[in-house]
């Protein structure tokens, strides 16, 4: 538990961040609906609701479980040591600013207020990749935070290579959902536009890297500092 209590500071923040989605809640019951907007289909357009006290409380409790959970699996990690405190802070960020993203799509929706769900979303995620994927290379084998296939743990060499790649295929697949947000693909044509992005960086974020770094493995499985 060493980065916790090294990045205590920073746990507390995020954790706040996490719980300030409750506290903008309660500031809004008068004005929230009995029956709270809380899932999106593919076109933005609601297709779930919730009771009042589940959007306010139940939706950031779980993000908080879920901040918890990564939090002390990246603690607990055999390899925590691959994973410098910068990583490690990227890593604390993630639920935060998903709790945010969340309370604005549903606050909003509840509210009535003009929310593009779709706009938000995509360029939520797109640069949500394309920061996880520019720190990606920086990252030491870890069984938490990279490309964690198995010729990658077994080398640090292919570890290094596949990273490389693995953090410039983010970045791309990252770019593919900024720019179908901010060019409203998805608005025009609908669901099969987000499902074909979606589809296209899911190859081009997992699979490129897997095939990579196999065929690396195979290619320099014999030298003498592989395993290194």
């Amino acid at each position: 538990m060493k980065k916790i209590k090294d990045n205590l500071g920073t746990v507390i923040v995020t954790s706040l961040v996490i719980i300030l989605h409750m506290l903008i809640g309660l500031c809004l019951w008068n004005r929230l609906p009995e029956e709270v907007p809380v899932h999106f289909d593919f076109t933005g357009a609601v297709d779930g609701w919730s009771s009042r006290p589940f959007a306010v409380f139940g939706v950031p409790g779980m993000i908080l479980a879920v901040h918890i959970f990564c939090m002390i699996t990246v603690a607990i990690d055999p390899k925590e040591q691959g994973i410098s405190d910068k990583i490690f802070k990227i890593v604390l960020w993630i639920a935060p600013l998903t709790s945010v993203c969340i309370s604005v799509l549903i606050y909003g929706n509840a509210l009535e207020l003009p929310v593009d769900v779709v706009m938000i979303t995509q360029l939520f995620i797109g640069v949500l990749y394309c920061i996880l994927g520019n720190f990606m290379p920086k990252a030491r084998r870890n069984y938490t935070y990279g490309m964690r296939v198995r010729w990658a743990l077994d080398s640090e060499k292919n570890w290094s290579h596949t990273n490389r790649i693995a953090g410039w295929c983010m970045i791309v697949g990252g770019f593919l959902f900024i720019i179908s947000g901010l060019t409203g693909a998805l608005a025009e044509v609908g669901q099969s536009v987000f499902l074909i992005t979606l589809f296209v960086a899911l190859i081009v974020m997992t699979i490129i890297p897997c095939f990579y770094s196999y065929f690396y493995y195979l290619k320099h499985r014999e030298d003498e500092d592989y395993y290194a």
